[in-house]
């Protein structure tokens, strides 16, 4: 028979996971695939079952592209960039300098300010 406390310990997880369960009869916990997601893990020792549970790491892109220092690939990332603008945006910074302003790349040859309104809240200089 079980202890009262492994029951508890089951009746737990499946309170508070809610896509775990427990089977009391045979202590062995039983995860749903489709629901958990592939980065929880089960652990047992020798008195109690414990849910680790770890976050992957995401990497969100989140940070501004900087218009200055970045590369035709970097450019590329940008909504409506590609290959023939991201080069132009190089192009201008090479012949012309850096950026000291975002509007200036309404002078690079294919943006104007319907590519430059898509970027804007993207890009820094």
């Amino acid at each position: 028979m079980k202890s009262p406390d492994n029951v508890l310990l089951g009746i737990a997880l499946i309170l508070l996971a809610g896509v775990i369960l427990y089977n009391v009869f045979t202590a062995e916990p039983t995860v749903e695939p489709s629901v958990v997601p592939s980065t929880s893990a089960l652990s047992t020792t020798s008195s109690v079952t414990e849910v680790v549970t770890t976050t992957p790491e995401v990497t969100l892109s989140s940070a501004k592209v900087n218009i200055n220092t970045a590369s035709a690939e970097e450019l590329m990332s940008l909504t409506g960039i590609g290959p023939t603008k991201a080069q132009a945006i190089v192009d201008y910074r090479t012949n012309f300098g850096n950026f000291t302003s975002i509007d200036q790349l309404t002078n690079v040859s294919g943006i104007g300010e319907k590519t430059l309104a898509k970027i804007r809240d993207d890009i820094t200089v």
